[in-house]
């Protein structure tokens, strides 16, 4: 595989993170926390993950009680929670760092509309310029891939015709693959029908839902 191979390989990793950061931004704990509803916990629990720390690490930081699988099972129920998604969009969209755990700015940009509409003169003025901003970036960031990830596709088109046609699916890219690659496609999509036949042979009826899952990518692929 050479060196443009796995420069296509990498684009595949940054096209599929999340590309809600805005760099060079502050973030404003105190607004995010009164904007968004959360409590001083789960402010610091957000604070803790933009630090680097683990879901579980984050709640024990933050004055959650418990060990072991309770803690665990509590930070995984904090980290799904709609306030704390928000409060992690808000804080990725402030540059305030990295962190695996997603946040939601679908949910965020339901609260500040809601703040940008009430009113709270200097709420709806600090909503509003977030929502701008959160906008301003979204469109630069979909300039940014609209060229470069169709050249990814390509790229990837020519190693792994189907993969490519599943990643652009995956990531809503309006990508038409070259007229050379839909033959290797067909191909492609025939060799997977083989392994998956072979699969449900040697699995029998009882198999688990991996054969499925195969099954499934391949007919998306095909379409």
């Amino acid at each position: 595989m050479g060196c443009l191979h796995y420069a296509a390989l990498w684009n595949i990793i940054l096209l599929m993170e999340e590309t809600d950061i805005i760099p060079g931004a502050e973030v404003d704990w105190h607004d995010g926390q009164a904007i968004t509803g959360c409590s001083d916990k789960q402010v610091s629990f957000v604070q803790a993950l933009m630090k680097g720390a683990n879901k579980t690490q984050a709640a024990r930081e933050a004055g959650y009680r418990g060990e072991g699988s309770t803690l665990r099972s509590s930070a995984s129920q904090l980290a799904k929670s709609h306030k704390v998604k928000a409060l992690l969009a808000w804080a990725k969209a402030g540059g305030a760092g990295l962190t695996d755990v997603p946040g939601d700015v679908d949910e965020l940009k339901k609260i500040l509309w809601r703040h940008a509409r009430g009113s709270d003169k200097n709420a709806s003025l600090r909503a509003t310029e977030v929502i701008h901003k959160l906008e301003a970036q979204e469109r630069e960031s979909a300039a940014q891939h609209g060229g470069s990830s169709l050249e990814t596709l390509n790229e990837i088109a020519e190693i792994a015709p189907v993969f490519a046609a599943m990643l652009a699916d995956h990531n809503d890219v309006d990508w038409k693959p070259p007229s050379l690659a839909i033959s290797e496609m067909r191909a492609e999509i025939e060799r997977m029908r083989v392994v998956v036949a072979r699969l449900s042979l040697k699995s029998g009826p009882t198999a688990p839902d991996e054969n499925a899952v195969v099954t499934k990518a391949v007919a998306q692929a095909a379409v």
